[in-house]
């Protein structure tokens, strides 16, 4: 039972980080690109399409984003196993705790016969 407590309280706090990092990860991409645009009409019209088509013609230009992604996504995974090795951990401390519990019962059981 405490384990399913412990586990709740891990994954709300998992979602609430996860959600607070994604908000600032856009926050500080969000800032460059906004920047360097005028005003807002550039964003709608067409000069807006023709800024995009000559940014892509530079692909290292998205090196950034790829390392970020790439950072974002190993993190991920070793938090991912992190999160799999205490529950690991947790699950054979219960069972060790069930085994212990068992053999005190099943001795006073017997000590009763």
């Amino acid at each position: 039972m405490r384990f399913i407590i412990r586990l709740d309280k891990i994954r709300i706090i998992l979602t609430i980080s996860i959600l607070l990092i994604a908000s600032i990860m856009s926050a500080v991409w969000a800032k460059p690109v906004l920047a360097t645009y005028e005003n807002s009409e550039e964003i709608i019209g067409s000069r807006y399409m023709d800024h995009m088509k000559q940014e892509n013609r530079e692909p290292e230009a998205n090196l950034p984003f790829l390392f970020a992604v790439y950072t974002i996504t190993w993190a991920g995974f070793f938090a991912y196993i992190f999160m799999l090795s205490r529950r690991q951990r947790d699950i054979n401390l219960e069972i060790e705790y069930l085994k212990s519990k068992h053999t005190e019962i099943e001795s006073k059981s017997q000590s009763n016969e």
